[in-house]
C-alpha cells in the first residue's frame, strides 16, 4: 500500500489520539495506549505504516520532545531548590 506523507501522518496521530483516549478511559497510562497504537499500525501489525522513514521521523521527534521535557524538569527542580534555600 503506497501512501503519501500527510496520509501516514494522519494515521499515526489519529490512532495515537484514539488509543490514548481509550487508555485514559481504562485508567492506564496514555503512553501505553500510544505504544499499542504503534503496534497496530506498524509493519508487524495491520501494516498501515510500512515506510521505515516515517517510523524514524516519529522516533526522532519523540527523542527531541523527551529532551525538551527533561530540560524543563531540571529547570523546575533548580527553581524549586533556589526558592527552598532562599526562603
Amino acid at each position: 500500500m503506497e501512501s503519501s506523507f500527510p496520509f501516514e501522518l494522519a494515521i499515526i496521530v489519529g490512532s495515537a489520539l484514539i488509543l490514548s483516549l481509550f487508555a485514559w478511559k481504562l485508567r492506564i497510562p496514555k503512553a501505553l495506549g500510544q505504544l499499542i497504537a504503534g503496534m497496530f499500525i506498524g509493519p508487524f501489525g495491520f501494516r498501515f505504516i510500512t515506510d521505515i522513514t516515517m517510523i524514524e521521523i516519529g522516533r526522532e521527534k519523540g527523542e527531541a520532545k523527551e529532551a525538551v521535557l527533561h530540560h524543563e524538569f531540571l529547570l523546575e527542580i533548580g527553581r524549586d531548590l533556589r526558592n527552598f534555600f532562599t526562603a
